[in-house]
């Protein structure tokens, strides 16, 4: 877990903007809080010291890692960490089941809250040790809370939802089909994703609108692939917006590179948000239907199975269902009775009176039983009839 945990700074790191140790993404705040949620919460030491090799590999890389107080500042820095990834954790699962945590919108809402509560934990401690350390003069303290507090918030958002989605059970969808759908639309996120931060953007006038030209991109994947699916592309468009702003390409390059890197984890969270929960209202969509269709089964196999002779109608006397005892009984066939008024079962010396009962019945329905101290009789397709004992 700690050398898990040690190479995410160190991906981090490789994002980072020139001559500095400022990256857009953190992906070891992802890992931890994902890490604690399908670990448990025993592999804290492991994240512990991950972090504090992530940590002091910062320093060294700052050129002061050979002051006295490099060290305490890492250790407590890193128990930050830790333990906002592990209080993060704790807080989530009492608000969501087992199983998915992002296959409903509520789940993804506490998922947010939890990651923006979590990294401001990690980014409070951390900027509190730097002043205090004397590494950060008070001028640059707010500047330092609010891109650590981010770059932790992105990391959460990208790297959580996939590591969480990735050990979930999914249904098993035409090979041939979804293949070809998926390389088609790797190719054009790959495609649109070099014309608005790659190569290709320098010969253009970039306008701020044109990284929301990958919001599509998002929703087919919510659509198609669900939470998954909304998480790998989550992690493409994340290394191609962030490869192009450090190298200043793209929309995100105007003014400084605080401002760039403000506007950039602003984008990759609104976007990654909007994703997850149109991703997790489509899954308690499918949710639904895959209930109600188990539920409409069991109801006609419960129907079917019945002695007795079962007609539904509404309240226009329409037969809205009959089962197949009602077949048996009556000598019509299934689409013979769907659709026809069920006065057609009525003998036509109870027309009038039974039009009104009905009517009365459906004015002030009631739970009762039909018929009674009345001998009722219905007739057949072949005219005869047969006495009935509605229940």
């Amino acid at each position: 877990m700690a050398v898990l945990c040690y190479g995410c700074a160190r991906l981090g790191l490789l994002f980072a903007f020139h001559q500095t140790n400022v990256s857009p993404v953190w992906p070891p705040a992802g890992f931890a809080l994902a890490a604690v949620l399908l670990r448990g919460y025993r592999i804290w030491p492991g994240i512990l010291v991950g972090a504090l090799l992530a940590n002091a590999g910062v320093f060294h890389a700052s050129g002061v890692a050979d002051s006295p107080i490099t060290m305490p500042l890492s250790a407590v820095i890193s128990t930050g960490n830790t333990l906002a990834a592990v209080v993060a954790a704790f807080a989530f699962k009492r608000q969501t089941e087992a199983g998915n945590p992002l296959n409903r919108a509520n789940n993804v809402v506490y998922f947010v809250f939890t990651a923006l509560l979590m990294c401001l934990v990690s980014s409070v401690v951390g900027t509190i040790s730097l002043y205090a350390g004397g590494i950060a003069g008070r001028e640059n303290v707010g500047t330092i809370w609010i891109t650590w507090w981010l770059g932790d918030v992105a990391g959460v958002l990208v790297v959580s939802p996939l590591l969480l989605t990735m050990r979930q059970q999914y249904p098993s969808p035409q090979p041939s089909r979804f293949l070809g759908e998926g390389l088609l639309f790797l190719a054009l996120l790959l495609v649109i994703g070099q014309i608005v931060f790659g190569w290709l953007s320098r010969s253009m006038y970039l306008q701020y609108g044109l990284a929301f030209t990958l919001i599509p991109f998002q929703i087919w994947a919510a659509v198609r692939f669900r939470q998954l699916g909304v998480a790998l592309t989550t992690v493409v468009i994340t290394a191609m917006a962030v490869w192009g702003t450090v190298h200043h390409l793209g929309p995100f390059t105007r003014g400084t590179d605080s401002e760039a890197l403000v506007l950039l984890q602003l984008s990759i969270g609104i976007v990654t948000i909007t994703a997850l929960c149109l991703a997790a209202v489509l899954c308690e969509r499918a949710q639904a239907e895959e209930a109600l269709r188990l539920s409409a089964e069991s109801f006609r196999s419960l129907l079917e199975s019945s002695p007795n002779a079962i007609i539904q109608w509404d309240s226009f006397a329409r037969i809205l269902l009959v089962n197949n005892q009602t077949e048996t009984l009556f000598g019509y066939g299934r689409d013979e009775l769907i659709g026809q008024a069920v006065d057609c079962l009525v003998p036509d010396r109870y027309w009038h009176g039974h039009q009104g009962l009905r009517d009365a019945f459906v004015l002030s329905p009631q739970i009762r039983a039909m018929g009674a101290r009345r001998d009722l009789y219905g007739v057949c397709k072949d005219g005869s009839e047969v006495p009935t004992d509605p229940i």
